[in-house]
């Protein structure tokens, strides 16, 4: 996936309803002395870099606001504050990663991004400042958010998602051992929280944390809300989110959790499970079958001219309409197509398309498909690549059960080497970083 289309599909609408506000200009939790002289001062030092007071409360003003909407129990000020400064103090590392390997984002680019959630909101660029304005959101500062999640985005792109490669065999033995476990059309609900162990810990060190472990797991046992625990104490990158992993196949959990959850009753939580970024403790929401995959494919074909310098769009949509005609009297479609399409891939064979199932085209053509019954020839239209005739041949449903596993099975495979990768870069980026933390009263060092 290009990260254009990444990007705009996780910043668009969903960034416009529940992003900005972490960039309002007024959030209300500045801190004042009795004279009204605005006080702001360091909480973290990340390397040659300082997270301060007012960025920090900005942040947790937002994930509030976000906890609120999911229905999360909101934790104590301080613990939620301890949270959100560990997500920032990991942002700010892959920030300075990203500079260092000279990944940076053009004004060019980072315009064209914005223009997108401009317009999937129903307005231009540029009205988007007045529009953020009136939502007492600073412009200049939603667009240094906007492009610093660009640059996330291709950092870890380069860090991780280049580097994962999923095989066929893999994909193979990945279905086979699904189906041997009787788990491969069920899918499951999973929550997790996790309590790292840093690769520099002592003895004494990782102990302490495995009893911090149990005595949270006996918490929840006694009935504990298990997303607002995750939210005060989980150091997941979903912490945040509840320890919310979504609806999962095993084999998209880290390897050495899947047994755990697979061996988990809905609503059970399990006992605190020790791999190499440190203690997991899950909880089972929920588990569902996957039903059959049945798609209905167009047999179709069709003509495309293209304008050019010498074809204007007029032209090529009256060549269209002329061949059109020819067809309706009786000349051969593929004839007609093998003369003068200018798709080479289609024309050699007369136009024909072959089966397509839905989304193989573009959303245009698939438009006016859809609205054609067999035999039907559409009036000339447009789309990025030309003008179009198209004909539709034939409808058929096709069960696809097999080749939406085999997918599903690909995309497992991937999304779990993806998190277990990114986890221990993650990690790696924390262990060879200097980070001291004054929050509060205490301050603390790695």
């Amino acid at each position: 996936m290009s990260i254009k289309r990444s990007i705009l599909l996780l910043l668009s609408a969903a960034l416009f309803a529940a992003a900005l506000p972490a960039v309002a200009a007024d959030t209300g939790t500045t801190a004042s002395d009795n004279q009204g002289t605005l006080l702001d001062r360091i909480v973290a030092v990340v390397n040659d870099k300082v997270i301060l007071l007012s960025e920090l409360e900005q942040q947790a003003a937002l994930t509030r606001r976000q906890l609120a909407s999911q229905g999360t129990a909101i934790p104590p000020t301080d613990v939620l504050r301890r949270q959100v400064l560990q997500q920032m103090i990991t942002t700010k590392l892959e920030l300075e990663n990203a500079d260092r390997q000279g990944i940076h984002v053009s004004d060019e680019a980072l315009n064209q991004v914005l223009a997108n959630i401009a317009q999937r909101n129903g307005f231009t660029l540029s009205e988007m400042p007045a529009r953020l304005s009136a939502q007492g959101i600073d412009y200049d500062q939603f667009r240094e958010h906007i492009r610093d999640e660009m640059i996330l985005h291709q950092i870890r792109q380069k860090a991780v998602d280049d580097r994962v490669v999923v095989t066929p065999t893999e994909v193979d033995q990945y279905l086979v051992a699904q189906a041997q476990q009787g788990h491969g059309n069920t899918q499951y609900h999973v929550y997790q929280i996790v309590l790292a162990v840093p690769s520099h810990a002592t003895p004494a060190q990782a102990e302490a944390i495995h009893q911090k472990a149990e005595q949270i797991y006996q918490k929840l046992k006694k009935g504990a809300d298990f997303k607002a625990t995750a939210v005060a104490v989980s150091d997941g990158r979903r912490a945040l989110k509840g320890g919310d992993l979504g609806w999962l196949k095993g084999s998209e959990l880290p390897s050495s959790l899947a047994n755990t959850v697979l061996s988990l009753d809905e609503g059970q939580i399990s006992q605190p499970v020790l791999d190499p970024n440190g203690w997991h403790i899950l909880k089972l929401a929920g588990e569902r079958a996957q039903h059959q995959v049945v798609v209905t494919q167009t047999h179709a074909r069709h003509i495309l001219i293209k304008p050019d310098l010498l074809i204007s769009n007029t032209e090529a949509e009256q060549r269209l309409e002329n061949i059109r005609q020819k067809i309706e009297k009786g000349a051969s479609f593929a004839a007609l197509a093998k003369k003068y399409s200018d798709d080479p891939g289609s024309a050699a064979q007369g136009g024909d398309l072959g089966w397509l199932d839905p989304g193989m085209v573009v959303p245009a053509f698939q438009k006016v498909m859809d609205q054609l019954k067999p035999g039907e020839i559409s009036e000339p239209f447009r789309t990025q690549f030309g003008w179009h005739i198209v004909e539709v041949l034939g409808r058929r449903k096709q069960n696809q059960t097999e080749q939406s596993r085999r997918h599903k099975a690909f995309m497992a495979l991937r999304e779990r080497k993806l998190r277990e990768q990114t986890d221990r870069w993650l990690r790696q980026l924390r262990d060879e970083a200097y980070v001291r933390i004054q929050l509060d009263d205490n301050s603390s060092s790695s």
